[in-house]
């Protein structure tokens, strides 16, 4: 007589919890949370600034990575203050703030690129091409999933 393994059958709570206990654990991973905030906060404003837009408004900034007008001060007031980025007022609307990044911010935006893709090639090279694809078509579906 065989043992036989129970199948169960998880109902929606069940699978809730795995998928918070799953997304819990990948969010506890020290790499991960280096690349996570490379996408937001003072990270996310340096790579716009060095790959997408140099010289920009701080409003613009604010709309691109997403959060409000005080994290926003807060990030341009860091960046400055390591002389990472340079603020300026507008030529031709003294209220408006235009935010330049700098040689040494350059540098760092260059860096933290080169370790988020270096992340992603160890990520890419363990899921293998199937399992990546797969993912990247998840990640695109979870993207516009409104909770």
């Amino acid at each position: 007589m065989g043992t036989e393994e129970k199948q169960t059958v998880k109902g929606p709570d069940a699978i809730s919890e795995e998928l918070y206990a799953a997304v819990a654990k990948l969010g506890r991973d020290r790499e991960q949370k280096i690349v996570t905030a490379s996408a937001s906060g003072e990270e996310g404003l340096l790579h716009y600034l060095a790959y997408k837009h140099d010289g920009v408004y701080s409003g613009v900034l604010k709309d691109q990575l997403g959060v409000g007008s005080g994290r926003m001060a807060d990030i341009l007031r860091r960046l400055e203050e390591k002389e990472l980025i340079v603020r300026s007022e507008d030529t031709e609307d003294s209220r408006r703030v235009v935010v330049h990044i700098t040689e040494l911010g350059r540098e760092r935006a260059v860096s933290m690129n080169q370790r988020v893709l270096a992340w992603y090639g160890r990520l890419h090279e363990y899921l293998g091409e199937e399992d990546s694809r797969e993912l990247i078509r998840l990640l695109k579906k979870l993207s516009k999933f409104q909770g």
